[in-house]
C-alpha cells in the first residue's frame, strides 16, 4: 500500500524526488486515503483538514455569504492538490472553506503539520506550496471578477463548453441547479438561457442532459 501511496505522491509532488527518506517517510506516514460519496460534505470549514490531493473524481471548493448564499471558488478533478482546506496554510485567507463531493472522489490527505515540517526543510517543497497557494489565489480572483463583470449567458455558455471539452463529449449530464451553483446565479436565470441557447439552436435539451448542437454558435456567445 504504501509503495503504491508513494508512487502516487511521486506523480503529484513535484518535490517529492529531492525529499530524504525521512522526509518522504513522513509525509507517508502522514497521508490518508479516504472516499467520499456524491454529495458529501469534504470540509464543513471547521478547524483544519489537511492539504488534499484529489485522486478520482471532482469535488468543488466554495464560500457562503452572511445572506446564505454559495460562491463556488474553484472546482476539483483528478490529480488536482488543494491547500484551501489546510487550516495552518491558509490561515490568512479570512472566510471560511467549503468542500463537496461533486462525483464519487477519492482523495489522499496529508496532515498539514506533517507537510508544513517538510517545507522548512525543503526549498522545493517550499516552493511547490507556494506557487499552488498563489494560483489558488489567482483562480479564486478571477472566477470572482467573472461573476461580477460577465453576463450570465455568457459564463452558462462558456460553462456549457468548457464541459464539453474537459468530459469530450457533447453530450453534458448536468442540472439546472448545478449550472447555477458553478456560474454563480440563480436557477431560474439558468432555465431561461438554456431555453434561449436551444431556441437558436446551440443546443438541445433533456431531462438531466445538454446536447450541444453548434459547438461554434456556443463558443461565439462565451
Amino acid at each position: 500500500m504504501n509503495d503504491t501511496r508513494a508512487e502516487y505522491l511521486r506523480g503529484r509532488l513535484d518535490f517529492w524526488n529531492s525529499l530524504s527518506e525521512l522526509q518522504r517517510h513522513r509525509l507517508l506516514s502522514s497521508t490518508r486515503a479516504v472516499r467520499y460519496k456524491k454529495g458529501l460534505v469534504i470540509h464543513d470549514g471547521v478547524g483544519d483538514f489537511g492539504f488534499i490531493i484529489l485522486r478520482r473524481g471532482r469535488a468543488y471548493i466554495y464560500t457562503v455569504s452572511e445572506e446564505g448564499r454559495e460562491f463556488v471558488l474553484l472546482r476539483l478533478f483528478a490529480g488536482d492538490c488543494c491547500a484551501l482546506s489546510s487550516l495552518p496554510v491558509m490561515e490568512n485567507i479570512g472566510f471560511p472553506v467549503y468542500i463537496n463531493a461533486e462525483t464519487e472522489a477519492d482523495l489522499y490527505i496529508i496532515d498539514s503539520q506533517a507537510l508544513l515540517d517538510v517545507c522548512k526543510t525543503s526549498i522545493e517543497a517550499e516552493r511547490f506550496l507556494r506557487r499552488l497557494i498563489v494560483r489558488h489565489f489567482c483562480d479564486v480572483v478571477s472566477n470572482m471578477q467573472n461573476m461580477l463583470q460577465v453576463s450570465a449567458e455568457r459564463r452558462i455558455a462558456a460553462y456549457i463548453y468548457r464541459e464539453s471539452d474537459r468530459m469530450g463529449t457533447t453530450r453534458i449530464k448536468t442540472t439546472h441547479e448545478q449550472i447555477a451553483r458553478y456560474v454563480g446565479t440563480a436557477r431560474e436565470v439558468v432555465s431561461r438561457t438554456l431555453g434561449r441557447l436551444a431556441a437558436s439552436g446551440a443546443v438541445e435539451l433533456e431531462r438531466g442532459v445538454i446536447i450541444i448542437r453548434d459547438k461554434m454558435k456556443l463558443r461565439n456567445l462565451m
